[in-house]
């Protein structure tokens, strides 16, 4: 099975308005058209191992332990 990583909003959020950045902004900075960043925000989508290395590189989230930007979900659906 392989596991999904679900960006926990709240925590991000909170990150990106303290910065004073818009969402537009910050998805621009790490690589994504805003429709694809608001999917993986709004956990319509997972995070992929890029767009987790480019959260965890930014300034933003610098120094954020992982465990406080994701959920990590089994993919059940493999198993069948």
């Amino acid at each position: 099975m392989t596991p999904r990583y679900y960006l926990r909003k709240d925590r991000i959020v909170a990150a990106i308005d303290q910065s004073h950045l818009c969402q537009a902004g910050f998805a621009e900075e790490i690589g994504l058209s805003r429709s694809h960043w608001s999917q993986v925000l709004n956990r319509h989508r997972a995070a992929t191992p890029r767009i987790r290395r480019a959260l965890l590189a930014h300034p933003v989230l610098r120094g954020v332990a992982e465990a406080e930007l994701w959920d990590v979900v089994a993919d059940h659906a493999e198993a069948a």
